[in-house]
């Protein structure tokens, strides 16, 4: 998918992250950059580059009118999450109490691999955040199989 940023058309993410067969239909929602804040246009280009047999029902693209310190998310369900002053987890550790803090605590748009030690094992990263206005911790804990791996839109 590319976005138009005034410039020309810039590569923002792939339409199909690993639904190459109609088995593994699912919604799937992606955030694009909006470099025209004040304009009531967006130009956007869906390219099959690799000529993969991609399976579409619909294609929608969501408008979320919001203020400058706050960020949009969307869920696997599509439903949308307002992010402001997001917090840096205190721990974060992986399912062999592996510190992986430093790997979750960049804003880098790269997924944290989730790579369990075999096939048949769960994959695990425990997070724990300060409350705010408060010293109480919370944890979040996250669980993937191995396989099928799908990006989570973690941020």
């Amino acid at each position: 998918m590319y976005v138009d940023n005034g410039s020309g058309l810039q590569m923002n993410n792939s339409m199909y992250t690993g639904a190459k067969a109609p088995q593994l239909e699912r919604f799937d929602y992606k955030q694009l950059p909006d470099y025209f804040k004040d304009s009531s246009s967006f130009a956007l280009s869906i390219v099959n580059e690799l000529n993969e047999n991609q399976y579409t029902n619909m294609l929608e693209l969501m408008v979320a009118v919001h203020t400058e310190n706050v960020e949009i998310v969307a869920d696997k369900q599509g439903s949308l999450h307002t992010i402001q002053a997001p917090q840096l987890p205190v721990q974060a550790a992986d399912n062999n109490s592996n510190s992986i803090l430093k790997d979750v605590s960049l804003s880098d748009k790269i997924s944290y691999k989730f790579n369990a030690d075999n096939k048949s094992e769960l994959s695990e990263a425990l997070l724990t955040f300060k409350t705010p206005k408060t010293n109480l911790t919370r944890e979040i804990n996250f669980t993937t199989e191995k396989f099928p791996v799908v990006s989570p839109c973690v941020s």
